[in-house]
């Protein structure tokens, strides 16, 4: 068996590029995907939501790679632990027989951990990245190797609005629940969670809105649960009504502390489940019409404006030029330095509202010229016919 390209599969969260790849070069191009079983528990936590983004790889014309087959690229996703780059240089051994390695990287501010190891197993690759300014910003690391080696590193931009997947997906807004992996204080996320329905309370009544849970398991992480509220079906205004209680109750201080700040955890967390059903009384759910996928597949159906949280969502929506309303009561000097570099990326201290022009001009003008699927073509017909095979 012979393709132009081989997708190395890990995770859905890895890879949300494939289905734009898939969908518009599979008509042309013989595309196979290799399913690596990596058994973290982030990929158990989204079972269902990866065996989705399989069967729709499936659907736009990619094949599960068996046995022995010949491709032109053998195309790599980032591979974040050594214990991954192991599993995957273990199923390509002897089987899968290339011309070119690709690593796809998968997020505007990722490095590529263990590149020198890579480059050792797989061959020197070509390097594919959304904006050339924000490379390697979290694992700075990489820049070196890369020097040192001499990889080429080709600017991609993002696939998502130009290449849609869901083209029928369409709202006036969207908000996009952040990632709580660098938050560990419950008081501090919900202030989050206020300021979200107060963002929501904000748009006009006529706005179609649909809220995004974030993916990093098939429900949505705990900051979108909405608990006992799911059976209790209460109506939007008594909803309110009692959120406003609860808020009103929370700011009251106690010499320089707020009640907040002495609550224990089980009450915080069913204002949590409160702040929730009031967003959702008011919004359409993703989940409900569409797959779990990243949201970087529903920001080209965005008219109005993406509401959300400190991470990559915000490069996604300044890429597309969709307004941004970003949702942020952290402690600037307390930031994980994840986020502190997004802070020093787009300068958002200014930022007031639905932002725009302040939020795109962050985009270079050379990511914004890449073209993934371009790129790819022009990759395929350039590789060498003599396959090279993993030692």
């Amino acid at each position: 068996m012979s393709y132009d390209m081989v997708l190395v599969y890990i995770h859905f969260r890895r890879h949300e590029q494939y289905l734009n790849l898939i969908k518009y070069l599979a008509p042309t191009r013989r595309i196979g995907i290799l399913h690596v079983d990596i058994g973290s528990a982030a990929v158990a936590k989204t079972a269902r939501t990866d065996a989705e983004f399989l069967e729709r790889c499936v659907k736009l014309g990619a094949t599960m790679v068996e046995g022995n087959v010949a491709t032109k690229l053998l195309v790599l996703p980032l591979l974040n632990h050594q214990e991954t780059v192991e599993k995957t240089a273990a199923a390509i051994q002897g089987s899968i027989h290339y011309n070119q390695s690709v690593i796809l990287v998968n997020g505007p501010t990722a490095g590529i951990p263990f590149l020198q190891q890579q480059i050792d197993l797989f061959g020197r690759p070509v390097i594919l990245v959304q904006d050339k300014e924000c490379f390697g910003l979290l694992e700075p690391e990489t820049l070196d190797v890369v020097r040192e080696t001499g990889c080429e590193v080709i600017e991609v931009g993002s696939p998502h609005q130009r290449y849609r997947v869901f083209e029928n997906f369409k709202t006036d807004y969207l908000v996009a629940y952040p990632s709580t992996v660098t938050i560990k204080d419950y008081r501090e996320l919900y202030d989050i969670l206020r300021a979200f329905n107060d963002a929501v309370d904000r748009l006009p009544a006529s706005a179609v809105i649909y809220t995004k849970v974030h993916n990093v398991r098939d429900e949505g992480n705990y900051l979108s649960d909405i608990g006992f509220f799911r059976a209790l079906r209460l109506p939007r205004s008594v909803l309110k009504s009692l959120r406003n209680l609860c808020d009103a109750f929370v700011s009251l201080r106690l010499g320089k502390r707020r009640v907040l700040d002495l609550l224990p955890l089980g009450i915080i967390w069913k204002m949590f489940w409160l702040q929730n059903a009031c967003v959702f009384s008011r919004t359409k759910d993703v989940l409900a019409e569409y797959p779990g996928f990243g949201i970087e597949h529903f920001i080209p159906g965005v008219r109005l404006g993406v509401i959300t949280g400190l991470g990559s969502t915000m490069w996604e929506t300044a890429f597309q030029r969709v307004p941004i309303e970003l949702i942020n009561t952290q402690d600037p000097n307390k930031l994980h330095s994840n986020y502190q570099l997004l802070r020093e990326f787009f300068r958002y201290d200014s930022w007031k509202g639905f932002v725009t022009e302040e939020a795109y001009n962050r985009i270079s003008p050379s990511a914004r010229a890449g073209d993934l699927m371009k790129t790819m073509n022009a990759l395929i017909d350039q590789a060498v016919p003599k396959a090279t095979i993993l030692k």
